[in-house]
């Protein structure tokens, strides 16, 4: 979680997850899963099993990269730390509805519904008639990109911290 915790800030900070920290994270859910596979806490087809969800999370994930509604870093740090929860398919859903909610609040606080729907809509007749992966633009401006970004770091940590409380207290 303090590893996690620092990418939230450092995602926060300069906009971008970097790759060392997942490669920490990797690490550190390789080794808990090899410890509970040998302390028989899990069974290989378990861990198997969960990797394989993991990888369908990216396959599902994978098409919102190419259109750049989501980052790489935010696909790999969902899905690293996906690796730790018994359901990852439960874990992402929390993940993007935690990410739904505050993208309504953010919307709600800065009033600009208005040109959201505007974005989305010429989205979506834009990706009938240019090309099935057409860019999705974030802001009006690409200079406004960082103000109508979500960090999904954020929610990342909020459902993480959801699951560890959830399985530790009960």
């Amino acid at each position: 979680m303090i590893l996690v915790s620092l990418t939230v800030l450092w995602d926060i900070r300069v906009h971008r997850i970097p790759n060392i920290f997942i490669v920490f994270l990797i690490l550190i859910n390789s080794f808990n899963l090899f410890l509970f596979t040998l302390t028989g806490k899990s069974d290989l087809s378990a861990t198997v099993i969960v990797l394989i969800k993991v990888i369908l999370i990216f396959l599902i994930l994978y098409p919102f990269f190419t259109i750049g509604a989501l980052g790489a870093g935010d696909i790999k740090l969902i899905m690293v730390t996906a690796v730790g929860c018994e359901d990852p398919f439960l874990y992402t859903f929390v993940v993007f509805v935690i990410a739904s909610i505050m993208s309504l609040i953010r919307i709600r606080v800065s009033d600009d519904a208005k040109c959201r729907f505007f974005l989305l809509q010429n989205y979506i007749l834009n990706s009938f008639h240019i090309k099935p992966f057409y860019q999705y633009e974030t802001a009006p401006k690409a200079s406004d990109r960082i103000k109508y970004s979500i960090h999904l770091s954020i929610p990342v940590f909020i459902a993480l911290s959801l699951y560890y409380a959830y399985y530790y207290l009960f």
